[in-house]
């Protein structure tokens, strides 16, 4: 019914004249219901998410940033909040100079090193020809801005150029227009853009500290500085790379990123979950609207 010689269209009034099933209102009401219900389910994970990531932040820059757990210990402090006790008791007491550091010093025993001590970029390319049509794809359009929490992703069937393949627990950064503060850590393998910069962790513990840098405040202003082009800036792995953090002694990193593993695990589980409801809910919709699937079917599957 499509009308014009050029562009073909179909006009409001079309619309307008076309007639579909309508379930009773009461219907409607309970379809409504069940499908509310679900994405309450989906509401409540990313709240959940959002105060996991708030709060992993915010324990980033007090311990490797600010360091104020030591400096609560050199005041007389015998622990500190949030923070494990064996862990407070095996921190030194004391700031020491070290003009190498962002901000000056660093805590005694501690070392300023540059990311790519602790993290290598990887740059494994993939044809498209060779991938499974299913293989999830992180596109820049996938990552949010400002949240680590990597909860969208397209499907390798609609990739048509070169792509670089990551792996789970990779860190992902857009490239491009970095002042998106487009980051996360990857919680299954794909592939993604070339305009992404995927960067593997030395060590699986470090590469806690490495996600939070690049997702801090300073290290997105450094990308910003370093950045090439008027329209599209970019950002170039070897002035990611050379960015300077503080470290603490190797004995020290793992009991240090405990905290981070466990909160990471939870936010995957909760996007996981969160990904198979909204496919649910989709997979629901036109199913009771059609009368195919009844609202009591669906209460069960919901429940």
């Amino acid at each position: 019914m499509a009308s014009g010689s050029v562009l073909q269209h179909y006009g409001p009034s079309h619309l307008r004249k076309m007639v579909f099933p309508v379930p009773p209102e009461r219907e409607q009401h309970a379809i409504a219901e069940v499908l509310g219900s679900l994405d309450d389910k989906i509401e409540r994970n990313r709240q959940t998410n959002k105060t996991l990531e708030e709060m992993a932040s915010a324990i980033f820059k007090a311990w490797f940033v600010d360091f104020e757990p030591v400096k609560a210990k050199a005041a007389g402090a015998k622990s500190f909040p949030s923070m494990p006790q064996e862990v407070f008791d095996s921190l030194p007491s004391e700031l020491v100079e070290d003009s190498r550091a962002p901000g000056g010093v660093i805590p005694k025993g501690w070392n300023v090193a540059q990311l790519t001590d602790i993290v290598a970029e990887t740059r494994h390319g993939v044809d498209p020809s060779d991938l499974d049509p299913a293989t999830p794809y992180m596109g820049m359009e996938h990552m949010p801005r400002g949240s680590v929490c990597l909860n969208e992703c397209g499907q390798a069937t609609d990739v048509t150029s070169q792509k670089i393949r990551f792996e789970t627990g990779d860190i992902l950064f857009g490239k491009i227009r970095p002042y998106f503060k487009k980051v996360g850590m990857a919680h299954h393998q794909g592939v993604c853009s070339s305009d992404i910069a995927v960067a593997r962790p030395r060590e699986k513990a470090a590469g806690w500290i490495a996600l939070w840098t690049m997702a801090s405040d300073p290290f997105i202003d450094h990308c910003v500085a370093c950045s090439n082009g008027d329209k599209m800036p970019r950002v170039r792995w070897g002035d990611m790379a050379r960015f300077q953090i503080a470290l603490p002694p190797n004995s020290q990193v793992a009991a240090m990123t405990t905290f981070f593993d466990t909160a990471f695990h939870a936010m995957a589980a909760h996007v996981e979950e969160s990904q198979t409801l909204a496919e649910l809910r989709d997979t629901l919709l036109p199913k009771l609207l059609s009368g195919e699937v009844r609202v009591s079917q669906a209460e069960k599957l919901v429940s």
